[in-house]
């Protein structure tokens, strides 16, 4: 088997979200759901994005997988979440 290692960039994305969509946490692990945003914000940043939106986007664990997947294609798509897969 080869593995190879490349940083995250836009046009890897759909590989991200395909992991952390499909694989990850699939035990169904109380930390999950993660998408790796939440080092890229401060603490104020992070209850903007997420705590005050909670409501809106459908209660508390459906909501909060839908901000999470959104704030990290925001961050992958601005440069601003790097990784390496």
């Amino acid at each position: 088997m080869t593995i190879e290692i490349k940083p995250l960039t836009p046009e890897l994305a759909a590989d991200f979200f395909d992991f952390f969509d499909n694989r990850a946490f699939s035990d169904n692990s109380p930390e999950g759901p993660c998408y790796c945003t939440r080092f890229q914000m401060t603490k104020e940043e992070e209850k903007a994005a997420i705590n005050d939106q909670i409501e809106a986007y459908g209660g508390w664990k459906k909501g909060l997988v839908r901000i999470i997947r959104q704030l990290a294609e925001q961050q992958i798509a601005s440069g601003v979440l790097r990784r390496y897969h």
